[in-house]
């Protein structure tokens, strides 16, 4: 099985390392409302629009690729209804799972396709959620 994990910036990490010394149950929260909010952002991406790449046949159906760099179109919504979050140990897991494993795919790009990224443009945007807030908590 393989497994590619998106670590945070050097910020994030440091700011929740303090919180963990602080631990009084909010740092699990706030964790917590990032993934979900990792997930939401990810979900709405691949949703919202729909990029004009090549259209290809699969299947006896049309489809239109996103174009390079954008997220993914949704043609059945397996990719979304499949990015869920799990929680492991230290935290929470956000990604796509065995029902949608191209995902991974689409994220990183193939020797013969170019990225579509959808989960690390997620992830930037919820943990630059996550530092406003701790900056204007004084954390």
């Amino acid at each position: 099985m393989l497994r590619v994990e998106i670590e945070g910036g050097k910020e994030f990490e440091k700011a929740v390392k303090a919180l963990k010394k602080r631990a009084d149950g909010s740092l699990e929260k706030w964790l917590a409302d990032g993934a979900i909010t990792t997930q939401s952002l990810a979900q709405q991406s691949i949703l919202s629009r729909l990029s004009k790449g090549k259209i290809y046949e699969r299947k006896g159906i049309q489809h239109t690729a996103s174009a390079p760099g954008n997220p993914p179109n949704s043609d059945s919504g397996a990719l979304v209804s499949n990015i869920t979050v799990e929680k492991i140990k230290g935290g929470y897991d956000v990604g796509s799972r065995k029902g949608a494993p191209w995902g991974l795919f689409l994220e990183f790009g193939t020797v013969k396709m170019l990225p579509r990224p959808w989960l690390t443009p997620a992830y930037d945007k919820a943990v630059a959620q996550l530092m406003e807030y701790f900056k204007r908590a004084k954390i």
